[in-house]
């Protein structure tokens, strides 16, 4: 250890910046750019720079300068900022270290300026000392980078205002840290302005001559700059400690800083896998990355599986392709049942696909009724011989795929056995003309098939394939939808009361299936026993673990009883207003930004909300392999 006159102080520092190897530290007060850049000028190449400066109030930066930044950043050099900073020393490699009174200044290093006192130290274990004091001092002082702006005002727990530094874009999600932690917020909305005050103003105006005042505010707004400030949404706390995300319920703090998020960052992909409830996602399914991210956002099933999801969006925005995308991501035991309207899910989805035919399947008499009414057949349940016909359909069809005659006999086969009552020759002509009807309208296979076919929805339903795929996309018989369709929701929900499980049913086009009523001509009443077991599902699925994935391009067209029960929301590029309308109960007013952008949403880019992520928010599917 010795003392290093004020004479000598410049001359040592510049051999001991010249000599250095692997590493400078520098703790200094007030650094002045010019002479800071004639020491870090000597340092090799890729010599770690490491420099903390007071930034206690702003005449901290009348001294430390704009050139010690610039200077500092062109070096490769990392700046730290302390408000109560008032130590000065450096560390070279580690191994040696100056200790004293001067700030990196010219009136701090040179004989000329204040009467200082330094010390050289090369001794191991106080260079080590000196060392351990860097890193505490290093942890307590402020890492600008990545810092995009500052907290003007609290408004409230959920919103903010900030001022902003850098071009960003709405949408941007960002950071503020915290003692506890940080808070993750959503620019929402960015406005830009010039100042003009009012005196310059009246000055220019009261020359009322139009060429000298667009001259003058010309020349008045090209030199001052422009202000942008930003609402932000504050979506939650997460603190540290105890890996928790919380909801806000006190404003921000102003001045605080307001960070660029980073994909590296761990807690941040904590925070991604969790669910509504703050807590860790049991069954966390990645969906793609946080809207103009490359932070990867998650799905938990956990939370769909009981709550339920609705995924909608217009025609091509991405609904299905999400769907697929969720369910071949989804690696963990659960059976999931999709009934599969445009044959879209077989070849990306893994598991047993029946491919159904187009056959009339009546569940009742009324079917019959309706089927022969459309063939213009005039035959009502008057006469014995009418009424005895309609009771062989009576006792044969039934809402019930293990009840049902057509599990065994065809439609054909039973309509047989009722004409075997019809004597009077008129009914009987009757009856054959709307057969005959029925087969040239739907084909022989309509009205003969439905042993197989059941059989085979028997056989989908109960194999040990996790994915079971009912594909529709031959069939173009509405009511041999809905009818088909109830049945099968009918054996679903059964097997979850015998058999608790995990079990989710993806119910494409579901507006077809539990359409709000007078939106469509499907009825709505006990006899769509689709519409039935969709409820029963939408209202008991919760427990027992039977999960509702109902998929639509017309939300306004679902019923809204069921569309209220879906608690996970997924929700694409939408236009008509009547569907913006029906979504517009799932955008609170702190995203009414969001809600205005969907009509211009990209296919792909979807607003997910609900117990099945974290907080609300934009993301991007990608075309990348599925993993």
């Amino acid at each position: 250890m010795k003392v290093i006159y004020k004479e000598e102080l410049v001359p040592f520092l510049r051999e001991l910046f010249q000599k250095a190897q692997k590493s400078v530290y520098v703790v200094s007060a007030w650094i002045r750019g010019s002479t800071f850049k004639e020491l870090i000028s000597l340092l090799k190449e890729n010599i770690e720079l490491e420099v903390i400066v007071r930034a206690g109030n702003l005449s901290d930066m009348d001294v430390t300068d704009v050139a010690f930044f610039r200077e500092t950043k062109n070096k490769g050099g990392k700046i730290y900022l302390n408000p109560k900073l008032h130590a000065k020393f450096l560390i070279i490699d580690e191994k040696y270290a100056v200790l004293g009174s001067s700030n990196i200044t010219f009136m701090g290093l040179y004989p000329e300026g204040n009467v200082e006192a330094n010390l050289y130290i090369e001794e191991e274990e106080k260079v080590k000392e000196l060392l351990e004091f860097y890193r505490s001092l290093k942890e307590e002082s402020f890492d600008y980078t990545d810092t995009v702006g500052f907290v003007l005002s609290g408004k409230s727990s959920k919103e903010a205002e900030i001022l902003l530094l850098e071009n960003v874009k709405e949408q941007t999600y960002v950071k503020i840290p915290t003692e506890e932690g940080f808070t993750l917020a959503r620019i929402s909305k960015i406005t830009t302005s010039k100042e003009l005050k009012s005196e310059v103003a009246n000055k220019i105006l009261k020359s009322e001559l139009y060429d000298y005042e667009v001259a003058s505010f010309f020349a008045y707004f090209n030199e001052n700059p422009e202000i942008s400030t930003a609402k932000i949404e504050v979506l939650g706390n997460y603190e540290e400690e105890r890996n928790l995300f919380k909801t806000p319920n006190t404003p921000l703090n102003s001045g605080l800083t307001v960070k660029k998020l980073s994909e590296d960052d761990k807690e941040l992909e904590k925070i991604m896998k969790k669910n509504h409830s703050g807590y860790d996602m049991k069954y966390p399914v990645y969906i793609g990355k946080l809207y103009e991210t490359n932070i990867k956002a998650y799905l938990d099933m956990d939370k769909v599986i009981p709550m339920h999801m609705a995924v909608l969006g217009a025609t091509g925005s991405g609904k299905t392709t999400f769907v697929k995308k969720v369910l071949k991501n989804f690696k963990y035991d659960a059976e999931v049942y999709i009934i599969d309207i445009y044959g879209e899910y077989a070849e990306e989805v893994e598991g047993e696909e029946l491919k159904i035919k187009n056959i009339l399947i009546p569940l009742s008499v009324e079917d019959i009724k309706e089927l022969f009414k459309e063939a213009g057949a005039v035959l009502e349940e008057r006469s014995t011989e009418e009424k005895e016909f309609f009771s062989v359909f009576r006792q044969a069809l039934k809402p019930d795929i293990e009840m049902t005659e057509l599990r065994r006999r065809s439609l054909k086969e039973i309509f047989e056995d009722a004409m075997k009552f019809l004597v009077s020759r008129y009914l009987r002509t009757e009856a054959e003309n709307a057969y005959s009807y029925l087969e040239r309208t739907y084909g022989k296979e309509a009205l003969t098939l439905q042993p197989q076919i059941l059989t085979e929805v028997r056989r989908i339903l109960n194999s040990e394939s996790k994915v079971k795929i009912f594909n529709f996309k031959e069939v173009d018989i509405t009511e041999t939808k809905i009818n088909l369709t109830g049945l099968i929701l009918r054996e679903i929900f059964i097997k979850a009361k015998n058999e608790q499980k995990d079990r989710i049913v993806v119910l494409e086009e579901a507006q077809n299936v539990a359409p709000e009523k007078g939106t469509a001509e499907v009825p709505t009443g006990k006899e769509n026993l689709a519409f039935t077991f969709t409820k029963k599902i939408a209202l008991e699925g919760r427990k027992l673990r039977l999960g509702l994935v109902a998929i639509t391009q017309r939300p306004a067209s679902i019923s809204k009883f069921i569309l209220s029960q879906l608690n996970t929301q997924i929700i694409f590029k939408l236009i008509v207003k009547n569907d913006l309308d029906a979504v517009s109960q799932f955008f609170e007013q702190s995203k009414e930004d969001i809600f205005r952008l969907l009509p211009s949403l990209k296919p792909g880019t979807a607003f997910a909300s609900g117990l099945g992520v974290p907080f609300s928010f934009l993301f991007q599917m990608e075309e990348i392999p599925y993993y």
